[in-house]
């Protein structure tokens, strides 16, 4: 028993010898001797494992294109079966195996997802059925080729799907605890998902999917586990939400960028004509202690939600990391920044309800009719059809715009984020698809607003000419006078009236240092 390998390999081993007999697979004694069948006669001294002549026969050898042959390729299932009789039971029943024995040549039996001779245990990272070679390359094997597809009407999407998916890139980034195909499907009794005794089978999806999401609902099975498009009313919701953020994205940024663009070029022309010195007044605080420390704290959480964000997306890792390392810094990074943006905006809405500069900055920050007026006003000016633009006061419409859209974007970002984050609790209240339709506006949420910050707001502190090449505001707090008579000259008038008339300026006001001190 233990010397069979080794009486086989001789001539099977002996490549002049393969060569010269015409031995198909010459290198079938080096694969088998690392086989897990040889490993347990060799490591683990067993008398019971199988060797050549168990699966080749010994006296009665025949070709294995030979219908009497047991490794005639419908054979294979019944000689794996003397040993493996449960696995063998499950697979002839499971819709493979009933392809197999109908004589589909392209189903799959037991060498197309094991191997031949060096057959590895499934712990065994090189085995073709270990966790991450199972739905990276074995499965996809079939179900993701084009030509099988054709011929089969195979859906090559649900791979691309399994691999756009949170378990999906999950599992890219080196993550071993979440689901592969066979944690869902099974790994021999794999039947079609209308049939019953599926794992997949709708009626059977809580509790396939409560193995790793406990109190798993019937709303795990009401949308696209493999992500991408589902029919249906949630499939509706989703394309109509995917399209609006797009198109709204296009239009949004692209208006920007108009905008932006016509009014850096008139900036310049009158920046080259009047330039002098901008400091000779000791200047106007625009932002005191608190608002800068909430800026500061809204522009670093925003920044490494953005970076982590898009990391966890395109599969960003930093080089010479580990990948658990990767997934660890990728996913904790962005729910710390999470925790403290959360935070910042806590602060920022008991600044506003509690504190009297608060209160009074957020009503000067709502729109007006006024703006809509400024906005026309901007437009003929950028166009060249006036030479006069509008006069603004504490906040024009641009910065107006922005915060808003900060309000906005945070609470779209919070809410489609918790949902993700907590994905058990949110499935057990809402559908599949409805989580799938948060994920689309999380997403593109972020490019939105990730591009808005970029076009619009970098552009007027850091590109802007009257500011280049960085507005300093944001660290100091201070503005000159004369950005406040180009920017705001309407606050300037309210500043230097209620000086004039020996007033003290509202809490909203700016006022110069000297005075602050």
């Amino acid at each position: 028993f233990r010397n069979l390998a080794a009486t086989c390999t001789r001539c099977h081993g002996d490549l002049e010898v393969a060569e010269r007999s015409g031995i198909p697979i010459p290198g079938a004694a080096e694969m088998y001797a690392r086989s897990i069948h040889n490993r347990a006669i060799v490591d683990k001294g067993l008398n019971k494992s199988a060797t050549c002549v168990d699966c080749h026969g010994s006296h009665d050898l025949k070709d294995r294109l030979d219908p009497a042959s047991p490794i005639f390729r419908a054979n294979i299932p019944s000689t794996c079966g003397r040993c493996h009789f449960g696995g063998y039971t499950a697979f002839r029943e499971s819709v493979h195996g009933e392809a197999f024995r109908r004589g589909v040549p392209d189903a799959p039996g037991c060498t197309d997802c094991h191997g031949e001779h060096e057959i590895r245990q499934a712990a065994d990272p090189r085995s073709p059925v270990s966790f991450m070679a199972v739905s990276q390359k074995t499965c996809p094997s079939c179900h993701a080729a084009e030509r099988l597809a054709e011929r089969y009407g195979v859906a090559t999407e649900k791979v691309k799907g399994y691999r756009e998916s949170y378990h999906g890139l999950s599992q890219q980034f080196g993550d071993r605890r979440v689901a592969n195909c066979s944690s869902c499907h099974g790994v021999h009794e794999i039947f079609p998902s209308s049939d019953p005794r599926s794992t997949v089978y709708a009626g059977n999806l809580p509790v396939t999917c409560g193995k790793c999401h406990p109190g798993a609902t019937a709303n795990f099975a009401r949308g696209s586990i493999h992500a991408g498009t589902v029919g249906g009313f949630g499939g509706r919701i989703k394309f109509w939400v995917e399209t609006i953020y797009i198109w709204m994205i296009v239009i949004v940024i692209g208006g920007m960028v108009v905008h932006n663009g016509a009014d850096y070029i008139r900036k310049m022309q009158v920046i080259y004509r009047n330039r002098r010195d901008r400091w000779s007044h000791p200047g106007y605080e625009r932002m005191n202690r608190s608002e800068r420390l909430q800026h500061l704290l809204t522009l670093s959480t925003f920044f490494v939600l953005v970076i982590s964000g898009f990391a966890l997306k395109f599969k960003w890792s930093i080089p010479f990391l580990s990948d658990d390392a990767n997934v660890s810094l990728r996913g904790n990074a962005h729910r710390v920044a999470a925790i403290l943006m959360v935070a910042t905006c806590v602060y920022h809405l008991f600044y506003v309800l509690l504190a009297v500069r608060g209160r009074e900055q957020f009503v000067r920050m709502m729109p007006r009719w006024q703006d809509a007026k400024d906005v026309v006003m901007m437009i003929r000016y950028y166009a060249g059809l006036s030479d006069r633009k509008p006069k603004f006061g504490r906040y024009s419409y641009v910065e107006k715009a922005e915060y808003l859209a900060l309000v906005w974007g945070s609470i779209v970002m919070i809410v489609t984020g918790f949902m993700l984050w907590f994905e058990n609790e949110t499935l057990q209240r809402i559908p599949m698809w409805g989580l799938d339709v948060a994920t689309i506006v999380h997403y593109y949420e972020a490019i939105l607003a990730t591009l808005a910050i970029i076009v619009w707001h970098l552009y007027y502190v850091i590109l802007n000419p009257d500011f280049a090449p960085m507005s300093l505001t944001w660290i100091d707090g201070k503005i000159s006078r004369y950005h406040m008579e180009h920017e705001h000259p309407l606050e300037l008038e309210e500043i230097e009236g209620s000086a004039h008339r020996g007033e003290s300026p509202g809490t909203g006001s700016t006022m110069t240092f000297s005075e602050a001190e």
